[in-house]
């Protein structure tokens, strides 16, 4: 049974991935079901790479039309802007990891 608490909580949850972890109700979570708070990183890494897979599509998708664009004779300055752009985050990509 949880205990009631003094101060301020928040309303997430190891297993969602979404404990602030810095609360009373947080650490009590975490000193009393360590099983959740692995669930929750679980979840918060399969979340991150699943947001990096989206992004990675994203970019493969925009360099696949920016040669479609080149193929069919469009401006090569556009194309460099797009890639430009793919390039800018893939960078992010990278440096988020």
């Amino acid at each position: 049974m949880q205990p009631k608490y003094i101060g301020p909580v928040c309303k997430g949850s190891y297993s969602l991935g979404s404990a602030c972890g810095n609360c009373e109700r947080c650490v009590w979570e975490r000193d009393n079901h360590p099983e959740r708070v692995q669930a929750g990183i679980t979840s918060r890494q399969e979340a991150q790479a699943s947001a990096r897979r989206a992004a990675l599509n994203k970019i493969l998708t925009s360099l696949e039309c920016t040669a479609m664009w080149l193929e069919g004779g469009c401006s090569p300055i556009h194309a460099a802007e797009e890639i430009r752009l793919n390039i800018a985050s893939v960078k992010k990509l990278r440096d988020e990891s």
